[in-house]
């Protein structure tokens, strides 16, 4: 391995990782690449594109050309470095970049949802209490106790 191809030291803290990847992953899924890594590499005007596209939607798809000359890895992780976002994805030759918009001045911060199967109190009760076995195979009070009959006969 040469000195060009090694990944930079903190090259954990460019991946995005945990639910919030997954959350991504799944938004970035329908998106087609807006930005073309290509033979001449990394160039200003690359990330001026870059910058423009991760302003405008948090979210960005890049595609690595055949002839570009570096290895994906570096590429990608070359990429969030020069843009302070995070690699969501690398797949191929295809990448999903992630970078937070910031919050206009005087705005409020969302309160983060819980996480997806995470318990949250909702304020209605999962049933009856029962104690014992005193309850069981008893209907609940006002409740009519019976079989549930077809208002049509077949004959």
């Amino acid at each position: 391995m040469n000195e060009n191809s090694k990944p930079p030291r903190n090259s954990a803290a460019l991946y995005l990782r945990g639910s919030q990847a997954r959350e991504m992953r799944a938004r970035g899924h329908h998106l087609d690449p807006t930005v073309m890594l290509g033979r001449e590499g990394l160039t200003p005007a690359v990330l001026a594109a870059l910058e423009a596209v991760l302003a405008a939607n948090e979210l960005v798809k890049v595609k690595i050309q055949e002839g570009y000359p570096e290895d994906k890895t570096t590429a990608a992780e070359g990429l969030a470095a020069a843009s302070k976002s995070k690699i969501v994805q690398l797949i191929g030759r295809t990448m999903l970049l992630y970078r937070e918009k910031p919050l206009p001045t005087g705005a409020k911060q969302e309160t983060a949802r819980p996480a997806r199967g995470a318990r949250a109190a909702k304020g209605r009760s999962r049933g009856p209490a029962r104690s014992g076995s005193a309850n069981r195979g008893k209907a609940p009070a006002g409740k009519k106790v019976g079989k549930i009959r077809s208002q049509t006969r077949r004959h």
